[in-house]
């Protein structure tokens, strides 16, 4: 993963480092409301990637808890 200002690693991506690590199965796993800085189209890919299940706040509005 490419990371902000070539940083080795990033606080960012501690759900994927939990997936590439084994301990969290993106497939049985739901991010929601994540919280960031969109400075690309495509922010949410890598999450997509790993296959977790992603709920954004818009539609978490919609769906609702």
């Amino acid at each position: 993963m490419k990371h902000f200002l070539g940083a080795k690693k990033s606080v960012a991506h501690w759900a994927s480092y939990l997936v590439q690590q084994g301990n969290v199965d993106a497939h049985h796993s739901v991010q929601i409301g994540i919280r960031g800085n969109t400075r690309t189209e495509d922010w949410l890919k890598p999450s997509y990637e790993h296959g977790h299940d992603v709920i954004t706040m818009g539609r978490y509005k919609q769906i609702g808890a």
